[in-house]
């Protein structure tokens, strides 16, 4: 008698429900993608390397999905990268372009640059000898796949094959700047990356017979500069700038200070004796600072033109009242 009573109360409620007696259940929401986020782990990519794009939907529930699998993807200029269907990234030419990647409508791009690749580096000069004790300065200059050349010297790792023949400095401010230390032969060799080459450096027995010193007797205007230069002659006959290894010395510092490196600086007017020593070779000038006032600047070239990258070089030339005229290049404010 239960089960009757039951089944009699299950078959009133269907009765009632399917006379519209009951609440119809509201269908929820319809999730839909609102936007798309295109990554990747670099934003300038050289010639040659591959990266893989990752594309991030937002969706109108506040969910994130990687949709880089479903999404389409394209780029603004295939000539400068390529986009697998599957995001993968290939840069191929130097340039700009927009890699987009995208689901009906929704739309995601990621802005990349591609640099040229390094293809081959030249080290000069290419076969050297020098004496003991002496520098020699190596240049790396790169070629890239778009056919430019660059200054590389600051960029690439230096190295000597026989440090007791040479050393060479690889960090700032030596860098490709091989020195002597005993006569024999070392291979200098600049890399970057995977690219490198060679030059061969020859540390000759010669020793110093004799060393000259220029400008020889001359006259600096107070508080101006002025380059020495120091040259060696070798027992072998050779000859060799030894500027920055020479030993310089002012008679008479008030008068004028000298650097290191040979650069004289005039203090108060005066004369004084600048020296330069090498091995067991010396050698001496004279140097008088005069009270002349300047009186004017010309500047070379008067007027020039150039292409957009291109460097111009310009000269400042001081006329002082004694008549006198020197490079002032260095001392002058440039704007």
């Amino acid at each position: 008698m239960r089960t009757a009573l039951l089944g009699t109360v299950i078959g009133s409620l269907a009765l009632l429900a399917g006379c519209g007696g009951g609440t119809q259940a509201t269908p929820p929401p319809q999730v839909v993608l609102l936007a798309i986020q295109v990554t990747g782990s670099n934003a300038s990519l050289v010639a040659g390397q591959s990266q893989q794009m990752t594309a991030t939907g937002t969706f109108s529930d506040k969910s994130q999905q990687n949709v880089t699998s479903s999404a389409t993807w394209s780029s603004s200029d295939s000539t400068v990268a390529a986009v697998s269907s599957g995001g993968m990234l290939n840069a191929k030419a130097a340039g700009s372009c927009s890699i987009t990647a995208s689901q009906g409508s929704v739309t995601g791009t990621f802005k990349l640059t591609v640099t040229p690749a390094l293809v081959s580096i030249a080290v000069t000069p290419a076969n050297v000898t020098i004496a003991p004790g002496t520098n020699q300065q190596f240049v790396a200059t790169g070629t890239f796949s778009d056919g430019s050349k660059q200054n590389l010297t600051g960029s690439v790792t230096w190295s000597s094959s026989n440090t007791a023949a040479a050393t060479i400095g690889s960090a700032t401010p030596t860098q490709g700047l091989a020195h002597a230390v005993a006569g024999g032969t070392t291979t200098i060799t600049a890399m970057l990356g995977s690219i490198s080459n060679t030059a061969s450096l020859t540390v000759s027995t010669a020793t110093a017979t004799s060393i000259s010193v220029s400008p020889t007797g001359s006259s600096l205007p107070l508080g101006l500069t002025l380059q020495f230069t120091a040259t060696a002659t070798f027992s072998d006959g050779s000859s060799q700038d030894v500027t920055n290894v020479a030993s310089w010395s002012s008679s008479n510092t008030s008068v004028a200070f000298i650097t290191i490196s040979g650069l004289a600086t005039a203090k108060n007017v005066g004369t004084t004796t600048i020296s330069a020593s090498f091995e067991s070779a010396s050698a001496n000038t004279s140097l008088t600072v005069n009270a002349a006032n300047l009186e004017s600047i010309s500047i070379s070239p008067a007027n020039s033109s150039a292409a957009a990258g291109v460097n111009v070089f310009f000269t400042a030339t001081g006329q002082f009242n004694d008549g006198g005229t020197r490079n002032i290049t260095q001392q002058v404010t440039w704007t």
